[in-house]
């Protein structure tokens, strides 16, 4: 299990020239900054204030297949779980778990400067549900 680490739902703006604020939800993903300030009409003139940011848990999880349940002299496959909110610290390593998830696959890119992406997709779970099905032995 990572660490807990704070994901961002909300982001909270601040015209520079004339001080309205916006807040603004992420969307799939994404935060748009506002363009224009309907206050002032200043065009691109919003800087980020972190600190007044709506933020949610979220902790990655290695999972991987039972060692019993796979072909003797194989690899266990592994899946990335991606846990929200209630869900975080749930489990813990060692724990025999049954899930249920999204499976996402999320383009890769060449490079952060380019648009290009990869033929190859970087794939995780979002976790929805967790039943812990034997804790780990203490």
């Amino acid at each position: 299990c990572s660490q807990v680490v704070p994901d961002l739902y909300r982001g909270f703006y601040r015209c520079i020239r004339c001080g309205h604020s916006e807040a603004v939800d992420v969307d799939r993903g994404l935060l748009v900054e506002p363009v224009v300030c309907v206050n002032c009409d200043g065009r691109s003139s919003f800087e980020m204030i972190h600190n007044r940011g709506m933020f949610n848990d979220k902790q990655m999880v290695k999972i991987q297949e039972a060692p019993e349940s796979i072909p003797q002299g194989e690899t266990p496959s592994t899946v990335t779980v991606i846990a929200y909110e209630s869900l975080v610290d749930s489990v813990k390593p060692g724990d025999r778990v049954q899930i249920t998830g999204i499976f996402r696959a999320v383009p890769m890119r060449i490079s952060q400067r380019q648009r290009t992406v990869r033929n190859v997709f970087r794939t995780y779970l979002d976790l929805i549900h967790v039943k812990v099905m034997m804790p780990k032995a203490q």
